[in-house]
C-alpha cells in the first residue's frame, strides 16, 4: 500500500485507489483486516477518496480505521495520531475549522505523551498539523510544527524519502506564506532535487500544486504575472529573460 500511496500522492488518484483496494482485500483475505497495518492502509484510502471529492467514502473508511484502532486499544498511539491528522486534513478542506483544530490538538497530545513527536511518523503528523494551522492563519504555530518535522527527519537522515520531501515542501509553503521567499525557494529546490535523485514525488496534498511545478506557468493571484508562481517571486513581477 506504500506504492499505492505514492501513486495517489503524485496525481494518479484513480490508479492509487485501485492499488489501495487491492491492499485492503489482501489484508482481509489473509485474516489481517483488523490489524494496525490494515488501519494505516484504510486511512490512506480515506485520504485519497477525500482528495478526489468522494467525501462519503472518505468518511466511511476513516470511521472504519477508527473502529479498528479503538478495538485494538491503539487510538493513543502514533497510528492513532496519524489517523487524527488525516481527519484534520479532511475537515479543513471542507471548511470545518474547529473540528480540524480539535483533531490536531489530540494528535499532538498523543505524540507528546508517547514520546513520538520527533519520530518519522510524528514528523508526518507535524507537517499536516502545520499545514492545517497555516490554513487557519496561525502561521507561527505552523512554522513551529513544520520545523519540528524537518529537523526530526534531517536528524534521522530521512529527508530524501517520500515523507521527507513532503515535510520540506510543507515547510516551504509556510515560509512562503510568511514572506520568506528566498528560504521557501531554497527548500522547494531541495525537495525537487531529492525527487530527481530518487524518482519520488513529494506528496501533493499539503501545498498548492503550483509548489510542485518546475516553472509555474499559472498566473499569480497577487501580482498578475505568469512567471513568479513557481519560483516564489510574488509581488516582484516577471523576471528578465
Amino acid at each position: 500500500w506504500l506504492w499505492a500511496t505514492m501513486l495517489a500522492s503524485s496525481g494518479h488518484a484513480e490508479e492509487g485507489l485501485v492499488k489501495l483496494e487491492e491492499a485492503c482485500r489482501i489484508f482481509d483475505e489473509s485474516g489481517l483486516g483488523e490489524t494496525q497495518d490494515a488501519a494505516g492502509a484504510i486511512v490512506i484510502r480515506a485520504l485519497v477518496h477525500a482528495k478526489v471529492g468522494q467525501d462519503d467514502l472518505a468518511d466511511f473508511y476513516i470511521r472504519r480505521a477508527e473502529e479498528i484502532l479503538t478495538k485494538l486499544g491503539k487510538v493513543r498511539t502514533p497510528s492513532g495520531a496519524h489517523m487524527l491528522t488525516s481527519m484534520a486534513y479532511m475537515h479543513i478542506t471542507r471548511g470545518d475549522v474547529d473540528e480540524a483544530l480539535e483533531k490536531c490538538d489530540r494528535a499532538e497530545e498523543i505524540l507528546v505523551d508517547t514520546g513520538f513527536l520527533h519520530s518519522v511518523v510524528g514528523s508526518r503528523c507535524c507537517s499536516v498539523i502545520g499545514w492545517v494551522k497555516a490554513q487557519t492563519g496561525d502561521l507561527q504555530q505552523a512554522l513551529s510544527m513544520c520545523s519540528i518535522a524537518y529537523a526530526s527527519l534531517a536528524s534521522a537522515g530521512r529527508l530524501e524519502t517520500l515523507f521527507g520531501m513532503d515535510s520540506i515542501m510543507a515547510l516551504a509553503y509556510v515560509k512562503h506564506r510568511l514572506g520568506d521567499f528566498e528560504c521557501a525557494q531554497a527548500l522547494r529546490r531541495q525537495a525537487l532535487e531529492y525527487g530527481a535523485k530518487t524518482g519520488a514525488t513529494p506528496i501533493r496534498w499539503l501545498a498548492p500544486h503550483d509548489f510542485y511545478d518546475n516553472e509555474g506557468h499559472r498566473r499569480c493571484p497577487k501580482c498578475g504575472c505568469t512567471r513568479c508562481v513557481g519560483n516564489f517571486r510574488c509581488g516582484l513581477g516577471p523576471r528578465e529573460s
